[in-house]
Parts: structure tokens; sequence; C-alpha cells
């Protein structure tokens, strides 16, 4: 009983913290935020990896993006 106790209680842990991707370049991350993929805090360098993990295009042309670090966590 305190085996299952232990594993429900680290399953339950694993789902109450997001996960967040870092985003260090703020054109990149402003152009997440406006488009719905951010987490709501502008200039902070990080998105919720949920809200990018399956987008399969982004059209990031002429938005003077320097860094694309973050890139590997979209699909």
């Amino acid at each position: 009983m305190k085996y299952i106790l232990i594993i429900g209680c680290f399953i339950y842990s694993m789902s109450v913290f997001a996960q967040y991707t870092a985003i260090p370049d703020p054109n990149f991350e402003n152009y997440l935020e406006q488009n719905g993929m951010g987490d709501g805090v502008p200039n902070n360098g990080q998105v919720l990896t949920a809200n990018i993990n399956t987008v399969t295009e982004l059209l990031v042309n002429s938005l003077n993006i320097s860094d694309l670090t973050g890139i590997e966590d979209f699909v």
C-alpha cells in the first residue's frame, strides 16, 4: 500500500508542474506571445511547452529574430 501511495504522489507531482521552454530572443518570444503560443507573460524569456509542441509551421521571416533557441521543442 505504501508503494502505491508513493507512486501515486510521484505521478501527481509530475503533472502539477508546467514545463517551460526557454526562448531567449525577445522578438521570437514576442511573436509567440502575440500568436497565442506564449505563457501570458511577455518578455520573461520562456513559453509553455504545451503551447508549442503541436506547432508544425512558423512564419517568422522579417521579424528580426537572431536566436532560434527553443525551436527544438516544436514538433
